[in-house]
This record gives C-alpha cells, sequence and structure tokens, in this order.
C-alpha cells in the first residue's frame, strides 16, 4: 500500500536516465528469475542460517565483560599477568641471543 504509494511518486518526480532503465529492467527480470526457479528463496533461506549460526557481536562483548569482571574478583587475572611478567623477565633477551650467536 503505502510502499507502492511512495515508489509511484518517487517515479514521478524523478526522470531517469536510459542507463537506470536498463539497470531496472534487468533487476525485474533477474527477481522474476529467480522467484520463479526458487533460487531466491534458497539464498535467503541460507542467509537466515547463517545469521543464526553466527553469533551476536553484543552477545560476545558481554560474555567478555562478564568474564573480565569474574577474573578481576576471583584473581585469576593478577595471577596471570604476574606469570606473564615472570616469564618475560626470566627469558633470555633477543640481544643476548643474537651475541650469542655471532
Amino acid at each position: 500500500g503505502s510502499l507502492e504509494k511512495a515508489l509511484a511518486e518517487n517515479a514521478r518526480t524523478r526522470l531517469p536516465s536510459p542507463d537506470i532503465e536498463d539497470i531496472r529492467a534487468k533487476m525485474a527480470q533477474q527477481l522474476e528469475k529467480s522467484l520463479g526457479d526458487g533460487s531466491l528463496e534458497k539464498a535467503l533461506a541460507e542467509n537466515a542460517k547463517t545469521k543464526q549460526a553466527s553469533p551476536d557481536i553484543e552477545d560476545i562483548r558481554l560474555k567478555m565483560a562478564q568474564q573480565l569482571e569474574k577474573s578481576l574478583t576471583d584473581g585469576s587475572l593478577e595471577k596471570a599477568l604476574a606469570e606473564n611478567a615472570r616469564a618475560k623477565q626470566s627469558s633470555p633477551d633477543i640481544e643476548d641471543i643474537r651475541a650469542k650467536m655471532a
């Protein structure tokens, strides 16, 4: 209803170029073909399946925030950072390795 009215009004106010009309005709033909052979429905179903299978970025952000808060309260973040610092201190410096190899 209202979409058709808006599209018709928009079409009346704009004078399309021949190239645009050619593109529109080709797109309409392709849409009709894909509707007829079922490829449009198949593509839409695959797209919907992909969206359901992929996690929402907001869910990932929320889980990461919860994990960070948990690691802060239980001390595991501090422990991991301390272990990382100790490992860096005990590992040989790249310059020391280069000096030994020379």
